[in-house]
């Protein structure tokens, strides 16, 4: 195909072309700069409409009537601790910048208190900045399809999770869940895009979003775990310099540093919420997420995961290798 912007021939070929006083030949059209384009993503220079439009979808089915029921239980507390985050007062008395269980940190609730200060304290408020997690991670599991299998997938793959049920009904929520997942997701395409072009800029990227995912929940470590096992698998530690190795450690400390800024500060009790979380058992047979995602998701969806699983378990191709770790190792733990 042409590429765009080619030079036309001119449409009054008799008079040869001649050359101005700053070297230009007059008569044939001068190319446009196009520096800036260097400096822009390609993902940004195409006007994608088909994502644009599962985006949409996304935000609409997150977003509808946000207010119909008020915050209740984790939902109240972690809006409180935003309003206390903001400076909102008649909050103080009745939170602590705390967290029990395997939820320690405060990440989710330090970016809702960053809209607070903006839009003001309210319901609405908190769930919108989960949905908004949410739509996001609709985007990077788009990223992650069309890098391991090429854009047609990465769109299938975006449909499904912008109209899954749990995926919908938790976005709805101001809960950690969507924070968590969002994060998760983004180390996992890091992970992918390096692992595809060798670029250090996605080595360093996964480094800084690992650290923020175990800042929205311990459980969040997991992530360290799915790169770690993949990149041994696919033997593409000899591509981890020294270097590379000392700046991805650097990064992952910078980006930890409010976590252990927590920690100093009170390291007694974050040690006796965590030593109480982990004795703490969940009185729920073994079958229970599968129950969830049954509920919230159609029979006809769920089936079309478990063939997807079953597909890539028997084709064996390298671009199933992350996502098959990262079930495997998310399964395991739970």
């Amino acid at each position: 195909m042409p590429r765009r912007g080619r030079l036309e021939m001119s449409l009054l070929p008799l008079k040869t072309p001649s050359r101005g006083r700053a070297g230009r030949r007059e008569g044939v059209a001068e190319p446009r700069p196009r520096r800036w384009k260097s400096l822009v993503p390609a993902a940004f220079r195409r006007f994608d409409l088909p994502l644009i439009a599962i985006m949409a979808l996304a935000a609409f089915l997150r977003l509808w009537e946000l207010d119909r029921v008020g915050l209740r239980g984790d939902e109240a507390v972690y809006a409180g601790q935003a309003a206390v985050l903001a400076g909102a007062k008649g909050f103080g008395p009745y939170f602590i910048l705390q967290s029990r269980g395997d939820s320690n940190f405060l990440l989710f609730q330090e970016v809702v208190s960053v809209v607070y200060r903006v839009a003001g304290a309210g319901d609405v408020t908190a769930r919108s900045v989960a949905a908004a997690f949410s739509v996001l991670t609709v985007a990077v599991v788009y990223g992650i399809g069309a890098t391991l299998f090429g854009r047609r997938t990465g769109l299938f793959s975006a449909v499904l999770l912008s109209v899954g049920g749990y995926s919908v009904t938790l976005g709805r929520l101001a809960l950690l869940d969507s924070t968590l997942t969002f994060l998760f997701a983004t180390a996992m395409l890091c992970a992918a895009k390096w692992n595809a072009t060798k670029r250090s800029g996605w080595l360093y990227g996964f480094a800084a979003t690992a650290a923020l995912t175990v800042q929205a929940k311990i459980v969040g470590g997991l992530a360290l775990l799915v790169v770690v096992t993949y990149l041994l698998i696919s033997r593409s530690t000899g591509e981890l310099t020294r270097r590379r190795l000392l700046i991805c450690a650097g990064v992952f400390l910078a980006a930890l540093t409010p976590m252990l800024v927590q920690l100093a500060s009170n390291w007694t009790l974050y040690t006796s919420f965590l030593s109480t979380s982990v004795r703490r058992a969940s009185a729920v047979p073994w079958y229970y997420y599968g129950k969830v995602l049954l509920a919230h998701d159609s029979p006809l969806l769920l089936a079309l995961y478990i063939i997807g699983i079953a597909f890539a378990v028997g084709r064996r191709a390298r671009g199933d290798l992350l996502p098959l770790l990262w079930l495997l190792t998310v399964v395991a733990f739970y």
